[in-house]
């Protein structure tokens, strides 16, 4: 068999060679001209379903049976000047119910939950706005309210008002009935052309003539001045368009490189500038209905999205240290990084790796699935085994499983994206962090460095493993949620440092427990850590720094020591978290775990 490390060559938005998707294929055969259009960065002259194919043991066995022998996801760049449709991706059973009944426009069964990172500056909108802001922008903006109709206005601003936030299960769905009657009027209201031409150019009228006050000045974190532009801007893309209307309704959420959000399948959204990293389900279906002259489906839009509404923060992803990766001393003095962005979802998640100096190593484990990288800065070496090859912005490579990959540096910044694949095992070493298909478990890791001595092992480490002083995991059941928090910064012989308990781990606890009722366990790392024991907070402390006592008030919230030496404590809660599933794989999984790492010396530096 040869070495699972294969150079795959990508041609095709902005225009011209200053796409990023433009840039990236010129890395290849492929030459961008100037005057022409390039929107994305993709395979093109060996499928991937054809390499993958002729040699299933690329994928794994298990992502081969899961998958039918298919990649599980797509990965590409996007290079967006000119708002891309406003759209959502079906779900799985309604995939299949579309693709039975059109094959033409819905070519496949499957859903297309999708991640999207920055590169450059990117603007989009995603999701419905928060209740409020809707009904302020039905008040204040007059030709929305117009084209929605004064009925449905009405209707909607009384239904809702006084309950805006009212998260029970009752007002939730009744505030997600009165959302999705408003904004169904609106999308069939828009179908008269006549009628959608006259609010059109009345709303870029006022607009123009507002300014700064468009809007009254201002709708939630988005001045009245950004507002007006971005209609007149819209406009100028895709003139008397239903989409200038659609967008009032959704959040506008800008991202700065490196920043990240997830899309679940049945979330409407639509990208408006920048270039991103995009990774997929494998699907391309898309059901549209604004910003393209391609077929639209308002009907089926307006039936299947989920009307959740929540404001921007919540729009966005919490990446995180990626674990199972190892630094040189040049990666870590130079301040290297290795993040995860892992969706709720099996097919994908990725890992941005930033390699700071020349020189720079970090060797990644090998995983039981496929992965590509794409370089989109800078230049160095990619190695599989005994194969090295060079790799610079735009080479893009396919890394087959079971392969341990290394990258090295040959200059001062070298970025690269790594999307992978791999499904949960019984040991839990990698998983992507997503279990739930198999056990109704998901299980994120995260890992700090100890950057005060990088050639020091870490303090949890096993012949599988490079866990060290885990400082954010977390797993959730239909049950359940436990989190483990590490306490302190870094080992000190001095002080008791809490800056590792931000704002991100409150902001994740909200997040992960918001609208649910089930009991949430919060494990608090390195209490009876040896040494660190003077260092480390007590429960009380920790509950006090989150703010647990207003963190969900319809949730118990128990802080519990553990250790991150030995796992004691951790490996306890995720069992008594697992309790109520019906399923034992990950608990064995556990146990096999934990007395690997009790037989493993454990370095205190």
């Amino acid at each position: 068999m040869q070495i699972p490390l294969i150079r795959l060559e990508c041609a095709t938005g902005k225009v011209g060679t200053s796409s990023a998707a433009a840039k990236f294929a010129s890395a290849t055969n492929f030459k961008p001209e100037d005057g022409k259009p390039y929107a994305e960065d993709v395979v093109t002259q060996r499928s991937l379903l054809d390499l993958v194919q002729d040699n299933q043991a690329l994928l794994s066995s298990d992502i081969a049976s899961r998958y039918g022998n298919k990649l599980p996801f797509l990965f590409k760049v996007l290079s967006i000047s000119k708002a891309l449709s406003i759209q959502a991706h079906p779900n799985k059973k309604l995939a299949e119910q579309l693709h039975a009944k059109d094959s033409k426009n819905y070519p496949d069964d499957n859903h297309k939950p999708e991640m999207t990172i920055a590169v450059t500056p990117f603007d989009g909108l995603c999701g419905f706005r928060p209740l409020a802001e809707i009904a302020h922008l039905l008040e204040t903006v007059k030709p929305l309210r117009e084209l929605v109709g004064e009925d449905a206005a009405s209707d909607f601003q009384s239904s809702i008002k006084g309950h805006e936030t009212d998260s029970s299960t009752s007002q939730t769905s009744a505030n997600k009935k009165a959302l999705q009657k408003a904004f169904t009027a609106l999308m069939a209201n828009g179908q008269d052309t006549s009628r959608l031409a006259k609010a059109s150019t009345a709303l870029v009228a006022a607009a123009k003539s507002e300014g700064a006050d468009f809007a009254g000045g201002r709708c939630g974190p988005t001045s009245g001045k950004e507002l007006s532009e971005l209609v007149v801007r819209l406009d100028g893309q895709f003139p008397k368009d239903v989409g200038l209307f659609v967008f009032f309704f959704l959040n506008y959420i800008k991202l700065e490189v490196g920043e990240a959000m997830f899309l679940k399948a049945d979330d409407i959204h639509a990208y408006l500038s920048g270039d991103i990293i995009e990774c997929m389900a494998s699907s391309d279906n898309v059901v549209r209905a604004g910003f393209t002259p391609k077929y639209k489906d308002v009907s089926t839009l307006t039936e299947m999205l989920t009307y959740s509404y929540a404001p921007i923060e919540e729009q966005k992803m919490s990446p995180a240290d990626y674990t199972y990766v190892k630094f040189n001393t040049t990666a870590y003095s130079s301040q290297s990084t290795a993040i995860l962005y892992d969706p709720p979802i099996e097919e994908f998640a990725v890992v941005k790796t930033d390699l700071q100096k020349e020189g720079a190593k970090a060797t990644f484990e090998s995983i039981d699935g496929p992965s590509i990288v794409i370089c989109t800065s800078g230049e160095g070496t990619i190695s599989v085994g005994p194969k090295t090859e060079e790799i610079k912005t735009g080479y893009v490579y396919f890394v087959g499983a079971t392969a341990e990959l290394v990258l090295e540096s040959k200059g001062e910044e070298f970025t690269t994206f790594k999307a992978f694949c791999e499904l949960g095992s019984t040991t839990g070493a990698h998983a992507n962090g997503n279990l739930a298909t198999t056990s109704h478990l998901h299980l994120t890791r995260f890992s700090k460095r100890v950057d005060a001595d990088p050639e020091r092992p870490p303090i949890w480490d096993g012949p599988r493993h490079n866990f060290p002083l885990a400082r954010y995991q977390s797993l959730r059941t239909n049950t359940s949620s436990l989190a483990a928090i590490d306490s302190i910064g870094h080992p000190s012989p001095s002080t008791r440092d809490p800056s590792p308990i931000r704002q991100s781990a409150r902001t994740a606890l909200l997040r992960r427990s918001h609208g649910t009722s089930r009991e949430v366990r919060l494990h608090q790392d390195d209490i009876e850590s040896s040494r660190l024991t003077v260092l480390a907070l007590r429960p009380k402390e920790v509950s006090d720094l989150l703010k647990l006592d207003t963190v969900a008030k319809n949730h118990t919230w128990k802080v519990e020591p553990s250790c991150a030496t030995t796992g004691e404590g951790i490996f306890e809660g995720l069992v008594q978290a697992e309790k109520g599933t019906k399923h034992s794989l990950y608990k064995n999984g556990i146990q096999k775990e934990r007395r690997a790492l009790l037989k493993c010396p454990c370095k205190m530096g």
